[in-house]
């Protein structure tokens, strides 16, 4: 798993709740299809780019996880 600023097992992200900026368009759709092939069976509301360069796919529609994080490439590095 790439080095970020949270642990990928837990994926406690260092930024606070409401912090980053909402993105759409492809690399929202990006960042979903990429956390929806993960895990799957959720509703994705928004995506929001985090400082650490990430984003952090807010999941709902499922107990667990309510946020994923995928890296720059699109690659799922943690869950919380």
């Amino acid at each position: 798993m790439a080095n970020s600023s949270h642990s990928p097992l837990t994926g406690r992200s260092n930024d606070s709740q409401g912090s980053g900026t909402i993105v759409s368009g492809t690399t929202a759709n990006k960042a979903t299809e990429a956390a929806l092939a993960a895990y799957p069976g959720g509703i994705v509301d928004r995506v929001v780019l985090l400082s650490n360069g990430e984003y952090e796919v807010h999941y709902i529609g499922v107990n667990w996880p309510h946020h994923i994080f995928v890296n720059q490439a699109f690659k799922v590095v943690g869950a919380n």
